[in-house]
């Protein structure tokens, strides 16, 4: 996977992650062919799980998060900051999805300052 493509990805779920800080709730987004989200060489290695780090949601494999992902049938890993410190990139190709949340809807980089350290 391209560094590229993992940014993109990013701010893509960063994007996702502030609006769901709103006090209510928005119309779900609309459904995306999952073919364009996904490159041919990710699609080979893909396991169909789903990746989630833990310090930037709220409860874990209990977060909204991953209990979301979970209703749509994929398998949901949650790591530490130090697990994901460790991670290389042939490792986050492995999923479907990566989610970086925002648990505490706050300002500050703190909960998802181990997805940028490793960069």
């Amino acid at each position: 996977m391209k560094l590229k493509g993992v940014w993109k990805a990013l701010l893509v779920l960063a994007a996702l992650a502030a609006s769901s800080c709103e006090e209510q709730q928005s119309a779900p987004l609309a459904e995306q062919p999952l073919a364009s989200m996904r490159t041919t060489e990710q699609e080979a290695r893909s396991q169909n799980k789903v990746l989630v780090l833990g310090s930037s949601v709220a409860g874990g494999l209990a977060s909204r998060e991953a209990q979301a992902a979970a209703a749509l049938g994929y398998p949901v890993d949650v790591v530490t900051p130090e697990q994901w410190s460790l991670m290389l990139a042939n490792d986050f190709m492995l999923y479907r999805a990566i989610i970086i949340g925002d648990a505490a809807c706050q300002a500050g980089t703190a909960a998802f300052d181990a997805a940028v350290a490793n960069s």
